[in-house]
């Protein structure tokens, strides 16, 4: 017989059942919670915990020379990182993967914590760039965890650092911060790949997503105009003409004059774009770019032909030079030497001061200005490097009767080098002012030509071909019979002008006592020439510091070195034949 159960004690089974009930309401309300109030917050945590992308590098493009040989590549490397959320003792991981990072373990972790005090719940802190096979070998050895590594690549230079103030470097974060490396940056950096994946809670990859991958798409080559042959003429024979008179710097650049390619461009002190940091900001710089100067006697020539040019000489007329000491107006000019009476063609071999004021007063302000400008100072050159300066050129306004004698003897006027040579490159080929450049051509990752710039730039014709010769046959003899001689060849006839500047005040009151620019600009061989050098040493030290005695030997050097390796021959009939010339040049009428 079954006993009736008591009145008012509940069934287990019901009140189980309604337990569950409530659990499942709350479990359906904490969920409708999640995925309403909290679902701004938690989706990116999901998202980052789910959605994973690594990068595919792309490889930087080379830097090659006119010849194909490589001045700068890159290697493939591994940037070895860390996740902070998956690592369980930070302390004990630092200790075992700093001696593999050439780091210490207090470096690794102050680095970890760092980056998680600056963005909380990252998942990515770079502990060290550029590691090489076989350290990254002894990362993934350790298989530890919240450690990883992913493709990088390493930015090398074979050539150590020649030509550095042209090639520039190569910045941490990959990107070009000087020369060729940052004004075709784009271009050498190429575009980046990647790999999108799905990944569970600690961030394994278990599928690809469905926009997954995208292929890296490498780097465009650039080739120079550089040869690296003659960068390295350039770079010892600067180097000796810097340690030979203890001078702080120097500058030195061969210019192809009918081309406009740089074939050699120099700067001293230099430095590795391997390991920019590891030298002083200044000598990154290129001073052939940045730093103007007044050009003292260099400048004489141009303003010569121009004066032969506008008839207000002749070469042959004799020129008064009284004697050593002018006073024009209230100023006091003064030659080296003592000369009275000159041939015009004199006053430039023997590099007269006093000449050349009296031919500055017979042009005038208004065309020794419109000559500066012609011959293309004042302005940027328009390289292909960034950084250029114009020099200093002061308004016409400003321009007084000190102007007058100033400006024919490269005062009161400030240039760069490579506005120098370029100027002087239209005595050498034949009258024009052409645009420098160092890029030739922009290849493609194949090795095609996708963009070809080997034809020349030519801005404007500045004088007439007989003002040419006829200029460039007392340029021969500023080199055989004046300022010039120590940097007379035996197989080559050079063309040159000597110059020894002084170097001007910061405050514009005057000049420095005993501090110099020696210069020395040049082209050859004279009857055809092929290279246009500039050496210029800032601040030699001694009782030596003229342009003839400090940088005509080492552009002397530069241009027979230069011209042999390129296989040139010799014309040393040529500055006869030349002068042979001058007669009838200097007598014809202006064309």
């Amino acid at each position: 017989m079954d006993l009736p159960e008591p009145r008012g004690r509940p069934r287990t089974a019901e009140v189980l059942i309604v337990l569950v009930a409530v659990g499942l309401l709350g479990l359906l309300g904490r969920l409708a919670y999640i995925q309403g109030a909290m679902r701004p917050r938690l989706e990116p945590i999901v998202a980052r915990q789910q959605k994973g992308q690594h990068s595919l590098p792309a490889r930087r493009g080379m830097i090659l020379d006119r010849r194909g040989r490589i001045l700068a590549g890159s290697d493939e490397a591994q940037t070895v990182y860390a996740d902070p959320t998956l690592i369980d003792d930070l302390y004990a991981t630092a200790e075992r993967v700093a001696p593999i990072l050439d780091m210490t373990a207090a470096e690794v972790v102050e680095r970890i914590q760092q980056a998680v005090k600056k963005r909380p719940g990252t998942r990515y802190v770079r502990l060290k760039r550029h590691v090489d096979e076989v350290d990254g070998q002894a990362v993934s050895a350790l298989r530890e965890r919240g450690i990883d590594m992913q493709a990088d690549s390493r930015r090398r230079y074979p050539m150590g650092s020649l030509a550095c103030h042209i090639l520039g470097f190569v910045g941490d974060e990959g990107h070009g911060l000087e020369g060729v490396e940052a004004q075709h940056d784009q271009l050498l950096a190429g575009h980046n790949g990647y790999v999108r994946s799905v990944n569970d809670a600690a961030r394994r990859w278990i599928w690809l997503r469905p926009d997954g991958y995208r292929p890296p798409r490498d780097g465009r080559h650039v080739v120079l105009t550089i040869d690296a042959t003659i960068q390295s003429i350039v770079e010892t024979e600067l180097a000796d003409a810097v340690g030979k008179y203890n001078a702080p710097s120097g500058v030195a650049i061969v210019l192809a004059p009918k081309t406009g390619d740089v074939l050699g461009l120099a700067c001293w002190p230099k430095y590795d774009p391997a390991r920019p940091q590891d030298s002083p900001k200044g000598a990154r710089r290129n001073q052939a770019l940045t730093d103007p100067v007044e050009p003292g006697s260099t400048f004489k020539p141009f303003i010569a032909a121009t004066a032969i040019h506008e008839e207000a000489v002749r070469w042959n007329e004799n020129i008064f030079c009284e004697n050593g000491m002018f006073m024009m107006g209230r100023r006091r000019i003064l030659d080296m030497h003592a000369y009275g009476g000159l041939p015009f063609e004199t006053v430039i071999v023997k590099s007269s001061n006093i000449g050349m004021a009296k031919i500055g007063e017979r042009l005038g302000n208004e065309r020794l200005h419109a000559a500066v400008r012609n011959f293309g100072f004042g302005e940027t050159t328009g390289i292909d490097l960034i950084g250029e300066g114009p020099g200093i050129v002061r308004r016409f306004s400003s321009w007084t009767h000190y102007s007058t004698g100033s400006i024919p003897m490269g005062q009161e006027i400030s240039v760069t080098p490579i506005q120098l040579v370029r100027a002087f490159s239209v005595f050498a080929n034949g009258g024009l002012l052409v645009q420098p450049r160092v890029v030739k051509s922009l290849l493609d990752v194949d090795g095609r030509v996708i963009e070809d710039r080997s034809e020349p730039v030519i801005l404007r014709r500045v004088l007439p071909e007989p003002v040419i010769r006829s200029t460039r046959s007392v340029l021969a003899k500023v080199i055989n019979e004046g300022t010039g001689r120590r940097a007379q060849l035996e197989r080559w006839q050079v063309i040159g002008k000597t110059g020894t500047a002084q170097i001007a005040r910061k405050d514009g009151r005057g000049y420095e006592r005993n501090a110099h620019v020696a210069s020395f600009v040049c082209a050859a061989p004279a009857a055809d020439p092929e290279v246009a050098v500039l050496v210029m040493i800032h601040r030699p030290k001694g009782a030596v510091y003229t342009g003839g005695r400090v940088s005509a030997p080492a552009a002397k050097e530069i241009v027979a070195k230069s011209l042999a390796y390129l296989g040139v021959p010799g014309d040393k009939s040529a500055g006869t034949h030349e002068s042979s010339r001058l007669q009838v040049a200097s007598t014809a009428p202006r064309q």
